[in-house]
């Protein structure tokens, strides 16, 4: 009986060890992947940059024009309406922008 519940402590402590180093390889790799997708998140894709650029370029027009180029961009590209990839940057690009955008110089 003695062998036996020494080989079930033993068992116990190795499995228990076992999960911890598991659960601490999982975090590791949880930040690792919450870095990753960090650092992918702020790359923009290039129709967004194009997009931010183009609106840049215009904030020497009057108002009224940069106010109908922004709903514009912002129909063209809003996700619900626009299938592509990158609608959805673009779109958050563009409403992010609005400070910025439609302030009257």
């Amino acid at each position: 009986q003695q062998q036996q519940q020494q080989q079930r402590q033993r068992t116990s402590t190795a499995s228990t060890s076992a999960a911890t180093a598991g659960a601490s390889k999982a975090a590791g790799a949880g930040a690792a992947g919450a870095s990753a997708a960090e650092a992918s998140a702020s790359v923009l894709p290039q129709r967004a940059l194009d997009v931010q650029r183009r609106m840049r370029d215009m904030m020497d027009e009057p108002l009224l024009v940069r106010k109908q180029t922004f709903r514009e961009l912002l129909l063209e590209y809003h996700p619900d309406k626009n299938g592509d990839v990158d609608a959805k940057e673009v779109f958050q690009v563009v409403n992010e922008a609005k400070g910025w955008f439609l302030q009257d110089a």
